[in-house]
């Protein structure tokens, strides 16, 4: 039955508590050693997989994706396991073959820089004496020359004798010979001109040594070669090799699932949650073909439930950039759809180039459309898709293509093409649009607060903790409106006398509606009084969408001085090389990097600003019992 449920791949399995009336009943638990046994065979096969992937001269998609076979191949597969145990054995002894041919060849080669100095010695390299003389080996510094230590000796009367066998640019290599007769004056004269005494551990005469070395090393050389081809030979079961690996993955998921359910001598008690629209099938196919009863229920209202999230294109798109946060918990509203449209419209803000935007989009369709994606890897790209396409809208109501490129390739800078105002001429209006932005984002938030309440049938709470704000923070708004910059002259004079009548009011209503959960009279003024600190807070979340402008300027800043630079050189045939360079160069960076920002900074405006104020959070992802593989796809 666990198979089965694996299989289909619904069921989260919850971890069962066993009352203590039925501890002589029930157990639960699983073998640890077959665990073990498990998790050796894994590792095992996962070092010969990253070894395989190596050798494996298939072609490689641009995008890692796990293969899809069929069940029935998959089974056939995993009848060998054993064989593919003992395929990922040699896989992995091969492999460390070659490690070992290289180190012993790296030592042959170091042998052979020790010993070239002395190719031209003809007497075993380790021969340090014969019937009546004394060898050493040695170098003396370049700077002593022959004739001086040969004159020297022969003056002296010495019965010694150097023979030089070779010379570098810091020491010439010597070989000693003295009389056993007579060895502390030699020594003595040969210790004042700096003689230094080696000593090695080769046998042989040092030329046939380097020789033999050399055909050695030829020879490893050949074993790597041969062991390479050998891998290439296994890398075309790497498939194989990865199905069995995700058995075993499978294998283990089915015995640690044990550790949550109740066994007893004839029957077992699996609990767990499935999605209501998977019901009917599951139960009717269990009855189908196990024996046994299956109870299923809704959630008590004061029951905890895991999440699972379902979005169209839209919301499914910035999923990921929630879970990051956290999940919404499974008593409030899912923020993703929401929340999406506000992070590309934030996005394209910051980036604000419709060069730009447009070759996002483009790339991510063709991505989206061409290529086979994992479920992780798809949902950013529509994410990016997306948030290319609201580039591409602001970025043409800025008149940003490529920075100002339209008017310099025209050589005209008086030229505009933006369809609403240009940013970087007129910051200040972009500064006020992007303050009411914040002020609507906010007051969506705060409306998701009351969604949230309504859902949990708290509807007197759906009032007053959204629309009491709403009405404080709109005269509030209206009330300093002079100093918000472009605001037309009409407008700030009919709304700053509407906020200086009404704001008292609005005051009012904060400071009795939000103390009222609070015990007491004074502990119910106390708390309205303490809730007027939040108008400091929504100034300061709302200030902070001035970072629309500063990200937006600085993209097309940025993005005009590359045009400039790239056209110093005018249109001539050198200029237009070097346009060209600057251009993908520069435009290229300019991309990259406030790509990222805008990425970053429109995920700190929905974490900090937009769900501060109704996303509670700490839900438990929707996690069923589910063949949970690393690089297949099973399919029926």
């Amino acid at each position: 039955m666990l198979s089965f449920l694996q299989k289909r791949g619904v069921v989260d399995i919850q971890d069962m508590p066993i009352d203590s009336e039925y501890e002589n009943v029930f157990t639960k638990g699983y073998d640890k050693n077959s665990e073990a046994e498990i998790d050796s065979k894994m590792a095992l096969l996962s070092k010969a997989i990253s070894v395989l992937e190596e050798y494996d001269e298939s072609k490689k998609p641009l995008f890692k994706v796990r293969k899809d076979i069929d069940r029935q191949y998959y089974e056939s597969i995993t009848q060998y396991n054993d064989e593919f145990i003992g395929l990922a054995e040699k896989v992995i002894e091969t492999h460390n073959s070659i490690g070992d041919f290289r180190d012993e060849i790296n030592r042959l080669e170091n042998d052979i820089l020790t010993l070239t100095p002395w190719t031209d010695l003809d007497i075993p390299i380790n021969m340090s004496k014969t019937d009546k003389v004394n060898i050493m080996l040695g170098t003396i510094p370049e700077f002593v020359k022959p004739e001086t230590y040969t004159q020297a000796i022969d003056e002296k009367g010495l019965l010694c004798q150097v023979q030089e066998i070779s010379k570098d640019k810091n020491n010439a290599y010597v070989a000693i010979y003295i009389h056993e007769s007579d060895m502390r004056e030699p020594m003595h004269y040969l210790k004042s001109i700096d003689f230094n005494i080696l000593e090695y551990d080769f046998s042989g005469i040092p030329g046939r040594l380097i020789e033999e070395n050399k055909q050695t090393i030829s020879r490893l050389k050949v074993n790597i070669e041969n062991a390479k081809s050998s891998l290439k030979e296994y890398a075309l079961k790497t498939g194989e090799v990865q199905a069995v690996y995700d058995h075993f993955a499978i294998s283990k998921g089915l015995l640690t699932v044990d550790d949550k359910i109740l066994s007893g001598k004839y029957s077992f008690i699996i609990d767990g949650w499935i999605p209501e629209e998977k019901v009917e099938k599951t139960v009717g196919a269990l009855e189908k073909d196990f024996v046994c009863h299956v109870f299923v229920r809704d959630p008590h209202d004061d029951e905890e439930f895991p999440v699972l999230l379902k979005n169209g294109f839209l919301g499914d798109s910035v999923t990921g950039v929630t879970e990051m946060f956290s999940l919404p918990n499974c008593r409030e509203a899912d923020p993703n759809t929401v929340t999406a449209i506000f992070f590309a419209l934030f996005f394209g803000m910051m980036l604000s180039d419709a060069g730009y935007g447009l070759v996002m989009s483009v790339v991510c369709a063709v991505i989206l459309l061409k290529f086979k994606l994992e479920y992780a890897t798809a949902r950013f790209i529509k994410l990016m898709l997306i948030s290319g396409i609201a580039t591409v809208f602001v970025g043409a109501l800025y008149g940003s293509w490529f920075g100002d490129l339209i008017p310099t390739i025209l050589s005209d800078k008086s030229i505009n093409v933006a369809l609403w105002f240009d940013p970087i001429a007129d910051p200040n209006r972009l500064l006020m649009w992007s303050l009411i932005l914040g002020v609507i984002h906010i007051y969506v938030g705060y409306g998701m607060k009351g969604y949230n309440n309504i859902k949990k049938k708290k509807y007197l709470d759906a009032v007053l903790d959204v629309l009491p704000w709403y009405f404080f923070f709109t005269t509030a708004c209206f009330l300093v409106s002079s100093y918000i910059p472009s605001v037309p002259e009409n407008v700030y004079m009919t709304l700053t006398p509407i906020g200086k009548k009404l704001f008292p009011y609005s005051a009012a209503v904060i400071l009795l509606t939000q103390g009222r959960h609070k015990k007491g009279i004074f502990g119910k003024l106390f708390g309205g009084i303490a809730a007027f600190y939040d108008l400091i807070n929504f100034m300061g979340d709302v200030l902070s969408y001035s970072r629309l402008l500063a990200m937006g300027l600085a993209t097309g800043v940025i993005g005009s001085i590359i045009n400039q630079l790239g056209s110093a050189g005018g249109f001539t045939i050198p200029g237009i090389i070097t346009f060209t360079l600057v251009f993908v160069a520069g435009h290229g960076f300019n991309f990259a990097i406030n790509a990222l920002g805008a990425y970053v900074h429109s995920s700190r405006l929905q974490y900090i600003e937009f769900f501060n104020k109704f996303f509670e959070g700490g839900g438990v992802a929707y996690s069923p019992l589910f063949e949970d593989t690393k690089y297949i796809r099973i399919r029926e």
